[in-house]
């Protein structure tokens, strides 16, 4: 696509107004067809990743995490020295980082697929090329063998037919 999935505003410097994050992109996974009636996601919706909505509605669902929200009270809570709200952003982002690795576990899981139906795609290349070649390659010996057999037909067909000319000229003359 060619709109960036989070669209940013505030201030990352000075604080002021504080930064947000907001989802600007597309919700659509993009599927590709591999083969036959195999279609595989290549992409992943930044809302589940990032914002823990998985289903589209807004906001995160039960225990997954708004990383950005997480990352926007802790900065507020540094900005106005609150220990309790420092500690509970970082226990948001450390449950932020779990959710991470579960998505990075979702694209190894689909990079997994993609390899198999490539393996899947090269073997069967494979086997296209071998039935191709055995259809259309000529068999040697065969095409020896046709070779000769007209070869010899060609010979013989050439010594009758000179001897037959040979009889008609010499017939003419006397």
């Amino acid at each position: 696509t060619q709109t960036a999935p989070f669209a940013s505003s505030g201030d990352f410097t000075s604080g002021s107004p504080a930064p947000t994050v907001s989802f600007a992109g597309s919700g659509d996974e993009i599927e590709l067809e591999v083969a036959e009636s195999l279609r595989l996601e290549s992409t992943l919706d930044g809302r589940r990743v990032f914002q823990g909505d998985a289903d589209g509605v807004g906001g995160p669902e039960a225990g997954r995490q708004d990383i950005f929200a997480s990352l926007q009270s802790f900065w507020t809570a540094l900005e106005n020295g609150n220990d309790a709200g420092i500690q509970q952003a970082i226990a948001d982002m450390e449950n932020a980082g779990e959710q991470i690795s579960l998505e990075r576990a979702r694209v190894g899981t689909r990079l997994s697929r993609h390899d198999t139906a490539q393996e899947n795609l090269g073997e069967r290349e494979v086997q296209l090329r071998r039935e191709l070649s055995e259809t259309q390659d000529a068999d040697t010996v065969q095409v020896v063998s046709d070779l000769t057999l007209q070869q010899v037909s060609l010979e013989a067909a050439l010594q009758v037919t000179s001897q037959a000319l040979q009889l008609d000229l010499l017939d003419f003359l006397r």
